[in-house]
Protein backbone atom coordinates (compact mmCIF):
# COMPACT_ATOMS: atom_id res chain seq x y z
CA UNK A 1 0.00 0.00 0.00
CA UNK A 2 3.06 2.51 0.71
CA UNK A 3 4.01 1.49 -3.01
CA UNK A 4 0.66 2.32 -4.24
CA UNK A 5 0.52 5.73 -2.60
CA UNK A 6 3.89 6.56 -3.91
CA UNK A 7 2.36 5.94 -7.12
CA UNK A 8 -0.58 8.41 -6.91
CA UNK A 9 1.33 11.20 -6.16
CA UNK A 10 3.02 10.91 -8.64
CA UNK A 11 0.52 9.80 -10.96
CA UNK A 12 -1.48 13.32 -9.47
CA UNK A 13 2.23 15.16 -10.48
CA UNK A 14 2.25 13.87 -13.73
CA UNK A 15 -1.30 14.15 -14.74
CA UNK A 16 -1.71 17.89 -13.00
CA UNK A 17 0.84 19.26 -15.08
CA UNK A 18 0.09 17.18 -18.48
CA UNK A 19 -3.83 18.37 -18.12
CA UNK A 20 -3.41 21.70 -15.80
CA UNK A 21 -4.73 23.79 -18.75
CA UNK A 22 -7.14 21.82 -20.06
CA UNK A 23 -10.27 22.85 -17.09
CA UNK A 24 -10.24 20.50 -14.46
CA UNK A 25 -7.18 19.19 -12.54
CA UNK A 26 -6.83 15.48 -13.30
CA UNK A 27 -4.66 15.43 -10.01
CA UNK A 28 -5.32 16.50 -6.39
CA UNK A 29 -3.79 16.10 -3.32
CA UNK A 30 -5.85 16.30 0.34
CA UNK A 31 -4.42 16.61 3.72
CA UNK A 32 -6.27 17.67 7.14
CA UNK A 33 -6.88 16.83 10.20
CA UNK A 34 -9.14 12.91 10.93
CA UNK A 35 -11.16 11.96 13.88
CA UNK A 36 -11.83 8.07 14.11
CA UNK A 37 -14.71 6.42 15.84
CA UNK A 38 -13.52 3.01 16.77
CA UNK A 39 -15.76 0.00 18.09
CA UNK A 40 -12.84 -2.21 19.46
CA UNK A 41 -13.69 -5.05 21.96
CA UNK A 42 -10.55 -4.61 23.52
CA UNK A 43 -10.84 -2.00 24.70
CA UNK A 44 -10.72 -1.49 28.54
CA UNK A 45 -6.76 -1.55 28.69
CA UNK A 46 -6.46 -2.15 32.37
CA UNK A 47 -7.05 -5.91 31.70
CA UNK A 48 -6.84 -6.37 27.73
CA UNK A 49 -8.31 -9.50 27.80
CA UNK A 50 -11.41 -8.09 28.95
CA UNK A 51 -14.81 -6.06 27.04
CA UNK A 52 -15.66 -3.10 28.16
CA UNK A 53 -18.85 -1.51 28.00
CA UNK A 54 -18.00 1.15 26.20
CA UNK A 55 -16.49 -0.15 23.08
CA UNK A 56 -16.51 2.91 20.84
CA UNK A 57 -13.54 5.31 21.11
CA UNK A 58 -12.41 8.82 19.44
CA UNK A 59 -8.86 8.83 18.70
CA UNK A 60 -7.86 12.14 16.83
CA UNK A 61 -4.93 12.18 13.46
CA UNK A 62 -4.88 13.06 10.32
CA UNK A 63 -5.73 11.69 6.76
CA UNK A 64 -3.32 12.14 3.42
CA UNK A 65 -4.43 11.18 -0.10
CA UNK A 66 -3.68 11.59 -3.17
CA UNK A 67 -6.02 10.93 -6.21
CA UNK A 68 -5.33 10.45 -10.15
CA UNK A 69 -7.95 11.10 -12.32
CA UNK A 70 -8.13 9.36 -15.82
CA UNK A 71 -11.24 10.73 -17.14
CA UNK A 72 -12.88 14.15 -15.74
CA UNK A 73 -14.68 12.26 -12.87
CA UNK A 74 -13.22 9.21 -12.65
CA UNK A 75 -9.98 8.54 -10.90
CA UNK A 76 -7.59 6.62 -8.33
CA UNK A 77 -7.30 7.46 -4.50
CA UNK A 78 -4.33 6.37 -2.50
CA UNK A 79 -5.18 7.27 0.98
CA UNK A 80 -3.02 7.26 4.60
CA UNK A 81 -4.46 7.77 8.09
CA UNK A 82 -3.24 7.85 11.47
CA UNK A 83 -5.49 8.29 14.75
CA UNK A 84 -3.66 7.91 18.22
CA UNK A 85 -4.96 7.61 21.46
CA UNK A 86 -3.20 8.08 25.09
CA UNK A 87 -4.85 7.92 28.47
CA UNK A 88 -4.61 7.37 32.06
CA UNK A 89 -6.13 5.57 34.99
CA UNK A 90 -6.23 6.95 38.92
CA UNK A 91 -4.10 3.64 39.61
CA UNK A 92 -1.47 4.56 37.22
CA UNK A 93 -1.90 2.72 34.34
CA UNK A 94 -1.36 4.19 30.95
CA UNK A 95 -2.50 3.06 27.68
CA UNK A 96 -1.65 4.58 24.30
CA UNK A 97 -3.67 3.38 21.04
CA UNK A 98 -2.69 3.98 17.68
CA UNK A 99 -4.62 3.19 14.60
CA UNK A 100 -2.94 3.51 10.99
CA UNK A 101 -5.30 2.87 7.51
CA UNK A 102 -3.44 2.34 4.29
CA UNK A 103 -5.68 2.52 1.66
CA UNK A 104 -6.82 2.81 -2.46
CA UNK A 105 -9.32 2.36 -4.51
CA UNK A 106 -11.35 4.60 -7.58
CA UNK A 107 -12.92 7.71 -6.24
CA UNK A 108 -15.47 9.36 -8.57
CA UNK A 109 -16.13 12.86 -8.14
CA UNK A 110 -19.36 15.20 -9.48
CA UNK A 111 -17.87 18.27 -11.21
CA UNK A 112 -20.94 21.13 -12.30
CA UNK A 113 -21.09 24.83 -12.86
CA UNK A 114 -20.86 25.64 -9.09
CA UNK A 115 -17.82 25.87 -6.45
CA UNK A 116 -19.47 22.90 -5.19
CA UNK A 117 -18.07 19.18 -5.39
CA UNK A 118 -19.60 16.02 -3.98
CA UNK A 119 -17.45 13.28 -4.74
CA UNK A 120 -17.81 8.80 -3.35
CA UNK A 121 -15.30 6.53 -3.23
CA UNK A 122 -14.69 2.48 -2.10
CA UNK A 123 -11.44 2.06 -0.85
CA UNK A 124 -9.56 -1.33 0.33
CA UNK A 125 -6.28 -1.87 2.21
CA UNK A 126 -4.98 -2.58 5.56
CA UNK A 127 -5.60 -1.39 8.88
CA UNK A 128 -2.80 -1.21 11.69
CA UNK A 129 -3.88 -1.30 15.12
CA UNK A 130 -0.87 -0.73 18.22
CA UNK A 131 -2.27 -0.69 21.80
CA UNK A 132 0.60 -0.17 24.72
CA UNK A 133 -0.09 -0.42 28.26
CA UNK A 134 2.35 0.56 31.14
CA UNK A 135 1.98 0.13 34.87
CA UNK A 136 -0.21 -2.70 35.06
CA UNK A 137 0.16 -4.82 38.31
CA UNK A 138 -1.37 -8.23 39.06
CA UNK A 139 -3.55 -9.21 42.35
CA UNK A 140 -1.52 -9.12 44.54
CA UNK A 141 0.05 -5.71 43.54
CA UNK A 142 3.06 -7.42 42.45
CA UNK A 143 4.44 -5.41 39.07
CA UNK A 144 4.07 -7.74 35.68
CA UNK A 145 5.24 -7.07 32.12
CA UNK A 146 3.82 -4.53 30.60
CA UNK A 147 1.42 -5.02 27.36
CA UNK A 148 1.96 -3.81 23.99
CA UNK A 149 0.26 -5.93 20.81
CA UNK A 150 -0.23 -5.11 16.92
CA UNK A 151 -2.19 -6.25 14.52
CA UNK A 152 -3.16 -5.56 11.12
CA UNK A 153 -5.94 -6.36 8.96
CA UNK A 154 -7.61 -6.10 5.98
CA UNK A 155 -10.25 -2.84 6.10
CA UNK A 156 -12.32 -1.06 4.17
CA UNK A 157 -13.02 2.77 3.61
CA UNK A 158 -16.74 3.53 2.09
CA UNK A 159 -18.02 6.93 1.75
CA UNK A 160 -17.48 10.38 0.30
CA UNK A 161 -17.76 13.85 0.73
CA UNK A 162 -17.99 17.62 0.34
CA UNK A 163 -14.99 19.78 -1.66
CA UNK A 164 -15.48 23.53 -2.05
CA UNK A 165 -13.47 25.17 -4.20
CA UNK A 166 -11.95 28.79 -3.14
CA UNK A 167 -9.86 29.26 -5.73
CA UNK A 168 -8.46 27.26 -9.35
CA UNK A 169 -6.42 24.97 -7.67
CA UNK A 170 -7.48 25.25 -4.16
CA UNK A 171 -10.53 23.74 -2.25
CA UNK A 172 -11.96 23.53 1.08
CA UNK A 173 -12.70 19.83 2.10
CA UNK A 174 -15.79 20.95 3.97
CA UNK A 175 -16.78 17.10 5.48
CA UNK A 176 -15.41 13.62 4.36
CA UNK A 177 -16.93 10.45 5.87
CA UNK A 178 -15.84 7.05 5.13
CA UNK A 179 -17.40 3.79 7.28
CA UNK A 180 -14.03 1.99 8.07
CA UNK A 181 -14.90 -1.44 9.07
CA UNK A 182 -12.09 -3.60 10.00
CA UNK A 183 -11.91 -7.66 9.47
CA UNK A 184 -9.69 -8.84 12.63
CA UNK A 185 -8.31 -12.44 12.26
CA UNK A 186 -8.36 -15.06 15.05
CA UNK A 187 -5.61 -14.96 16.98
CA UNK A 188 -3.77 -15.85 20.06
CA UNK A 189 -2.78 -12.99 22.40
CA UNK A 190 -0.69 -13.51 25.65
CA UNK A 191 -1.06 -11.09 28.57
CA UNK A 192 0.63 -11.83 32.10
CA UNK A 193 1.82 -15.30 30.89
CA UNK A 194 -1.72 -16.51 29.93
CA UNK A 195 -2.76 -17.00 26.21
CA UNK A 196 -6.24 -16.24 25.31
CA UNK A 197 -7.97 -16.89 21.63
CA UNK A 198 -9.39 -13.78 20.55
CA UNK A 199 -12.25 -14.79 17.71
CA UNK A 200 -11.53 -13.19 14.46
CA UNK A 201 -14.88 -10.17 14.13
CA UNK A 202 -15.49 -7.26 12.63
CA UNK A 203 -14.74 -3.40 14.27
CA UNK A 204 -17.19 -1.16 12.68
CA UNK A 205 -15.02 2.26 12.12
CA UNK A 206 -16.29 5.97 10.90
CA UNK A 207 -14.00 8.10 9.73
CA UNK A 208 -14.54 12.24 9.71
CA UNK A 209 -12.36 13.90 8.26
CA UNK A 210 -11.32 18.03 7.17
CA UNK A 211 -8.94 19.89 5.33
CA UNK A 212 -7.64 21.34 2.27
CA UNK A 213 -7.46 19.91 -1.19
CA UNK A 214 -4.89 21.16 -3.56
CA UNK A 215 -5.10 20.94 -7.41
Amino acid sequence: MLKLLSTAILLVGFTSSAWGQTGESRGEFFAGYSLLRTDVETDDFSNPLTTNDEPFKNLNGFNVAATGYFTERVGITADFSAHFKSESLDTGVEGKARTFNFLGGPQVRFTNSTRVTPFVRALAGVQNNRLRVNGLTNATGGAITDFEDSQTDFALALGGGLDVRVSPRVAIRVFQIDYNPTFQRERDVTFAGMTARVDGSRTDNVRFSVGIVFK
